[in-house]
């Protein structure tokens, strides 16, 4: 599995996927995962995802 954090935490809720890879790391979560922080290049994601095992995704906007 690959858990891809995409946002910049200085834009508040932005800062969600960067959170989350962080409480994983604290955690001890998903021990073997290969956690990413790609920040706000969402274009590296593509160079991230791979045909071969699960990709994870976390990143949120506010939408009003």
């Amino acid at each position: 599995m690959k858990i891809i954090a995409v946002g910049n935490s200085f834009y508040g809720d932005d800062g969600i996927g960067a959170a989350v890879l962080e409480a994983i790391r604290r955690e001890g979560l998903f021990p073997g995962a290969e956690l990413v922080d790609i920040h706000t290049d969402a274009l590296a994601l593509l160079e991230h995802l791979v045909s071969d095992r699960w990709n994870v995704v976390v990143d949120a906007a506010q939408m009003l």
